[in-house]
C-alpha cells in the first residue's frame, strides 16, 4: 500500500533489530513502520481515500486517529490486518520520522538512500548502513546487536 502511494517508509524499532540481528525477538508483536514526514501529504491523501478508517484493498483497519493528522505527527497511528484468526491480531504501528512524543525516537535518516532487505518474506526497507547504526545505538545502546538474555527460573518440588 505504500508502495503504491509512493510513500517512503522503513521497518523500525524492534523490526529493524531483527534484520540487524537475522534473528527473531519473539516478544516483539508488532511491526514498527516509520514514515518520511516530507511525504505527509501523499499519506493524508491516502488516508481520505479509507472509508471510516477501513482500506478494503488491502484488507486494513485504522484506529480512532484515522484522518487525524495532528495527533498522527504527535503519535502515530495503529493499524491492523482486518482478517486475522483469533487469538492473532496482526497490527503495526505507522509513525511519521519526526514526532512530537517523547514516547517515540524521532528518526533523522536519509529516506533517499533507504536499503531494500527482505523480512518475513517480505520485501521492506530499512534505513542505510550508518543510519541504521546510529538510530540503534540511540535507542538500544552501544551493544544493540546482543540479544537481551533472560533466564529461565525452574521451579522443582522439593
Amino acid at each position: 500500500m505504500l508502495k503504491e502511494h509512493d510513500i517512503k517508509w522503513v521497518l523500525g524499532h524492534g523490526n529493524l533489530i531483527e534484520c540487524v540481528r537475522g534473528e527473531p525477538i519473539y516478544h516483539d508483536d508488532d511491526i514498527d513502520i516509520r514514515l518520511d514526514i516530507d511525504d505527509i501529504h501523499k499519506w493524508i491523501q491516502y488516508q481520505n481515500s479509507c472509508v471510516n478508517g477501513i482500506d478494503e484493498k488491502y484488507g486494513l483497519k485504522y484506529d480512532d486517529r484515522y484522518c487525524q493528522i495532528e495527533k498522527q505527527k504527535y503519535n502515530g497511528i495503529q493499524v491492523e490486518l482486518i482478517e486475522t484468526m483469533p487469538p492473532f491480531r496482526i497490527h503495526a504501528d505507522i509513525v511519521f520520522n519526526i514526532v512530537g512524543s517523547d514516547f517515540w525516537l524521532n528518526y533523522l535518516i536519509d529516506y533517499d538512500s533507504i536499503k531494500p532487505v527482505r523480512y518475513l518474506d517480505c520485501d521492506c526497507y530499512i534505513p542505510n548502513d550508518d543510519d541504521t547504526a546510529r538510530v540503534l545505538i540511540t535507542q538500544y545502546g552501544n551493544n544493540y546487536l546482543i540479544p537481551d538474555i533472560r533466564k529461565k527460573i525452574i521451579y522443582s518440588k522439593t
